[in-house]
């Protein structure tokens, strides 16, 4: 049998595992800017922790860090600071006021 191919010997025809886009759970960027220092930082940090969604935290321990997360988030003078898909949640007290709905989006893209 010449020019047969068996079985496993042609890697071409060897089918790759894809996912489909919309098969493909969203995914959610949160940042958080915080300070060392500053205690509603780090309850926001450990509700996120607590609910194991990911994020990103952005030390604006600095004079320039906290200056360029004001052109960020105009307006903001405290922190920490909370962004979800570049969308302002604002600081600890929003996130607590609305932490079922907030919650409840962010599962979407990280299940429980």
């Amino acid at each position: 049998m010449t020019g047969a191919i068996r079985y496993g010997d042609c890697t071409a025809l060897k089918r790759t595992p894809q996912t489909r886009t919309s098969e493909r759970a969203p995914t959610m960027k949160v940042e958080i800017y915080t300070k060392e220092t500053c205690m509603f930082c780090h309850k926001a940090k450990a509700w996120f922790a607590e609910h194991n969604i990911p994020y990103e935290e952005k030390d604006v321990g600095t004079t320039a860090a906290f200056s360029a997360m004001q052109e960020r988030v105009p307006g903001a003078k405290t922190v920490p600071q909370i962004l979800i898909d570049g969308h302002v949640i604002g600081g600890w007290d929003n996130l607590s006021a609305y932490a079922e709905p907030i919650l409840k989006k962010l599962r979407t893209a990280y299940p429980a």
